[in-house]
């Protein structure tokens, strides 16, 4: 995933219990948020509202990351694409990675909890607020 993300916006994510061996080091707090939803059934409506909760938090979180790089740094689209690849796998970097994830779960444990409703079709998930 390390190579892909050198030429294709990606958003890699760890899902390894913390704390255990190996590389890439675990997201910690994405594996946290993921854990505390039912392991036992896990089309439970509770379990899809916090993935579409989860989704949505990472996309908006990575724009307004994006955006702020780009005004802050004034990049480019290839300026952007290594910037964000040395924020997501630069070692050096591990602290911005944590901080963009605990930013995301922190969104998607709103959306969760204000999530009434989810409506799932084959091509598209709607989560429902109550205004």
């Amino acid at each position: 995933m390390c190579q892909v993300g050198k030429t294709v916006f990606t958003l890699p994510i760890c899902l390894r219990k913390p704390k255990s061996p190996g590389y890439p080091l675990s997201d910690a707090k994405v594996y946290e948020y993921f854990n505390s939803f039912s392991t036992q059934n896990n089309l439970s409506k509770r379990t899809l509202i916090a993935m579409a909760s989860f989704i949505a938090a990472a996309h908006i979180t990575m724009l307004d990351w994006l955006k702020g790089a780009k005004d802050e740094k004034h990049l480019d689209g290839q300026g952007l694409l290594e910037h964000w690849h040395s924020v997501m796998e630069s070692p050096g970097n591990h602290g911005l990675r944590e901080a963009f994830f605990s930013k995301v779960v922190e969104k998607a444990e709103d959306f969760t909890k204000e999530a009434t409703e989810i409506s799932v079709s084959n091509s598209s998930v709607i989560l429902c607020f109550n205004s």
